[in-house]
C-alpha cells in the first residue's frame, strides 16, 4: 500500500501510480495538492476527486486499493454529506474486496485511529466487520488497536466505563499479540504498554506518576511531597 497523509494542509502521495486510461493516482495527487494548499478547501473539487478515486478503483485493479484508501482521508477534512456518502462507499468496497489483504491493517491505522465523534458508531461497525470477516491476524489486531485508540483519543473526557473498555482491549492485545509487528514497525506489545500507561496514569483525575529529582537549589524532592497542593509541571528541553 502506498502511503497518503495530510501534512501542512496538503494531502501528500509518496509514490507515483501507473496511469490508467482516463485517470491515474498521479493525476489525483496533483489535484489534491492544489485543493489542500492554503486555507479554505474547495469542497466541491474535493468531492469530485473522491468520485474520481471510486471510478479509478473500477477501471484499474492495480491501483484500486490505493484509490479507495484515499477517499476516507479526504473525508476527514471535507465533512459535506456527499463526501461522507462517498467515504462510506469506499470503505465498504475496501472491506468487501480486501478483508484478507494485509494492506488493510495499514489502512486501519491511517483512517480509524482518530475519528470525528459523529463517525464513531460507523467506524465501530467497520472494525467489527473486519474482525469478524478477516482471516488475517494483522488486520484483526490493527482493528482492535484502532478500536481502543479511538476510545482513548476521544476529544471528550472519558467515562470510567470507556476507560475500562479501552484498557481491556489493550490488555488483550498485550496478552495475545504482543510480538506481532504493527504497520508502524513497533510491536503491538510495546504500543499497548504505552497506551495502557497513559490510560491508567495520565488520565484526568488519576494520581500522577511519581517524579523524583533535585530542585534548582540541589535539594532532593518528590512530586508526592506536594500532594494536595496545586502543582504546575513544565516539561521542556533543547535539541
Amino acid at each position: 500500500m502506498r502511503s497518503w497523509f495530510l501534512a501542512g494542509g496538503m494531502l501528500l502521495f509518496l509514490a507515483t501510480g501507473q496511469a490508467a486510461a482516463s485517470d491515474s493516482l498521479s493525476d489525483i495527487q496533483k489535484e489534491l495538492n492544489q485543493i489542500f494548499r492554503g486555507g479554505k478547501v474547495d469542497e466541491e473539487k474535493a468531492v469530485s476527486v473522491m468520485d474520481r478515486c471510486l471510478a479509478l478503483a473500477l477501471e484499474n485493479e492495480e491501483e484500486a486499493f490505493d484509490a479507495l484508501s484515499i477517499v476516507p482521508q479526504i473525508a476527514s477534512r471535507v465533512r459535506a454529506p456527499k463526501a461522507l456518502e462517498l467515504r462510506d462507499e469506499a470503505v465498504d468496497k475496501l472491506i468487501e474486496k480486501y478483508v484478507d489483504d494485509e494492506r488493510l491493517a495499514e489502512f486501519v491505522f491511517q483512517s480509524f485511529m482518530r475519528v470525528h465523534a459523529d463517525d464513531r458508531t460507523k467506524v465501530r461497525e467497520w472494525v467489527k466487520e473486519i474482525i469478524d470477516g478477516s482471516t488475517v491476524e494483522a488486520n484483526k489486531v490493527a482493528c482492535l488497536f484502532a478500536q481502543a485508540s479511538m476510545i482513548k483519543n476521544s476529544e471528550e473526557e472519558l467515562s470510567r466505563a470507556e476507560r475500562e473498555e479501552a484498557a481491556k482491549i489493550f490488555r488483550n492485545i498485550l496478552d495475545k499479540h504482543a510480538e506481532l509487528s504493527s504497520p508502524y514497525g513497533a510491536t503491538y506489545g510495546d504500543m499497548a504498554k504505552g497506551e495502557l500507561f497513559e490510560l491508567e496514569n495520565l488520565a484526568i483525575g488519576a494520581t500522577a506518576p511519581e517524579i523524583e529529582g533535585n530542585d534548582l537549589a540541589g535539594v532532593p524532592f518528590k512530586l508526592s511531597d506536594y500532594r494536595g497542593k496545586v502543582v504546575v509541571l513544565d516539561f521542556w528541553g533543547n535539541w
